[in-house]
């Protein structure tokens, strides 16, 4: 589950690959995702076209956020994120 206390470590995860692919997607809207183990977690961002799918609620019934572009942007600027690959967008 994405919170408000984790966000910016969740964005501190994301590669460039991931953040490249989604903000050059054809797409307006983007999903981000954490996946937590026993032995930490992992952050994947992925371009997500159809947020009404069956897939699209089941991201946001565990707890993860799909969002526009736009949004996401502002979710960065107001995070104490470190990651530069993200730093370069806003």
């Amino acid at each position: 589950m994405i919170t408000t206390e984790n966000l910016t470590e969740v964005l501190n995860n994301l590669t460039k690959e991931e953040i490249t692919e989604v903000m050059e997607s054809q797409t307006d809207y983007l999903s981000l995702e954490v996946f937590i183990f026993n032995a930490g977690f992992c952050a994947t961002l992925n371009p997500i076209e159809d947020t009404t799918s069956e897939e699209a609620e089941e991201i946001q019934a565990n707890g993860n956020v799909i969002c526009d572009k736009d949004d996401f942007l502002r979710l960065v600027e107001e995070s104490e994120t470190t990651n530069k690959h993200l730093l370069e967008l806003i």
